[in-house]
């Protein structure tokens, strides 16, 4: 775990994880829209079908190839699957030592993290069937992500949790 933490600056370009990537505008700039409704968003796919989908640097959601939810950023904290449970990490620094502070979210906690990604997702994709985002670039540039995406989106409207955070 990185000692600093420092803002990504381009995530088509370091994401190479995500081996089919793309990035999304919007269209025109909505006034009193919040600035985190204005960043980039990017999303893509691993090798084996994992899709991640990043609204700026947060929040963040990572599912794993079946789609379940394995972790996500909020807030500035990492939230992880395990045991189809979700739970946040809080790093805590003292001196030179980075832990990390385990906190179990309630099934009230949990129905309402769902609530608001699904929210969220549910969002983008009505954005997407608008018109009302654009791909800004992409990775390959010859592939048609957008659609992938769309098919993800739709083939995933409510959200479960994972075994593991794991890829898989």
């Amino acid at each position: 775990m990185a000692r600093e933490e420092h803002p990504r600056e381009d995530l088509i370009r370091e994401a190479t994880a995500l081996l089919r990537r793309l990035e999304l505008t919007r269209k025109a700039a909505s006034f009193g829209a919040p600035s985190a409704e204005q960043a980039p968003i990017v999303c893509g796919f691993r090798a084996h079908g994992a899709f991640s989908i990043y609204f700026g640097e947060d929040p963040v959601y990572q599912f794993n190839s079946t789609g379940e939810l394995r972790r996500a950023y909020r807030n500035g904290l990492l939230i992880k699957a395990d045991q189809r449970q979700l739970a946040s990490l809080t790093r805590q620094r003292t001196g030179s030592v980075v832990a990390l502070l385990r906190h179990d979210f309630t099934s009230q906690e949990t129905e309402s993290f769902l609530l608001e990604m699904s929210g969220r997702l549910g969002r983008l994709e009505e954005g997407l069937r608008r018109g009302e985002l654009l791909v800004s670039r992409q990775m390959p540039p010859d592939v048609d992500i957008l659609s992938e995406v769309l098919q993800w989106l739709d083939d995933h409207p409510t959200a479960t949790i994972a075994e593991t955070p794991r890829v898989n």
